[in-house]
């Protein structure tokens, strides 16, 4: 059971770490304005955040309960 949790915590730990790269490149791909990025860029990248989340959603369904009663 133990192994189980850390590798779930490992899942997370990575899905960040290869997450924020991501994004921050989504933020300058729209460019900057004098020295702040623009708008659309935050807005993308939230955009994206939505997209993973919406599939993390879907995804809890396809999920087979293990705990037993």
């Amino acid at each position: 059971m133990r192994r189980k949790i850390s590798y779930n915590q490992y899942k997370y730990i990575l899905f960040v770490v290869l997450a924020q790269p991501f994004l921050g490149y989504l933020i300058q791909l729209r460019g900057k304005i004098a020295d702040s990025y623009t708008v659309r860029g935050y807005q993308d990248a939230l955009l994206a955040l939505f997209i993973c989340s919406a599939i993390a959603f879907v995804a809890s369904f396809k999920v087979k309960e293990t705990m037993k009663r």
